[in-house]
């Protein structure tokens, strides 16, 4: 004899699927336990590569470039003239920066628009990965300077650091590059 659920056992089950609902797909919080998918917003295995003397980060699934390093992707946005795009993330636990990796910065529209307009900084928040203590520390400092309350959170940000645009998450690249484009001019 199968024993039968009691209200308290059933109340949990269903609050505990509607907060991951709300989760999903109304964007994260930096205070999230939710814990989604193990991938990481650049790939699961991400290559360091060296470019001069500019650190940068290859996802397997893509080929285009992300800093880790705020000072070296400012270094790279002064050399360039093109302001950084800062992607705020929790690469492995957030629903919507994995959907915004899947949907947009993994599509072929991405990838032929950003190395022509921005530099890509990756500022990762994971709760899975150990991270290096000085990026932790870097990303944490740029997140209290910018107000970051939720992920996915993209700042654009001008060669003085200072903020041009902001974004969030979309499941439309092209959509989501034409807002990108108004918060660039």
């Amino acid at each position: 004899m199968i024993p039968s659920p009691n209200a308290n056992s059933i109340t949990f089950y269903i609050s505990t699927i509607a907060i991951v609902g709300l989760m999903m797909f109304s964007g994260c919080t930096n205070r999230s336990p939710v814990n989604f998918s193990p991938n990481t917003l650049f790939g699961q295995a991400s290559q360091t590569a060296t470019a001069g003397d500019l650190q940068v980060r290859e996802s397997y699934s893509t080929s285009t470039e992300w800093f880790e390093s705020y000072e070296n992707a400012h270094r790279e946005s002064l050399r360039t003239g093109k302001p950084i795009l800062a992607a705020f993330t929790g690469s492995d636990w957030c629903g919507p920066c994995i959907g915004l990796k899947k949907n947009v910065f993994d599509s072929a529209e991405f990838q032929t628009w950003a190395p022509q307009n921005v530099v890509l900084l990756e500022l990762d928040f994971p709760k899975k990965v150990q991270q290096d203590p000085k990026v932790k520390s870097q990303n944490e400092r740029l997140a209290r300077k910018h107000n970051i309350a939720g992920y996915p959170t993209v700042l654009f940000l001008d060669s003085d650091g200072e903020v041009m645009g902001k974004l969030g998450h979309s499941k439309d690249a092209k959509q989501w590059i034409a807002s990108a484009d108004k918060k660039l001019r």
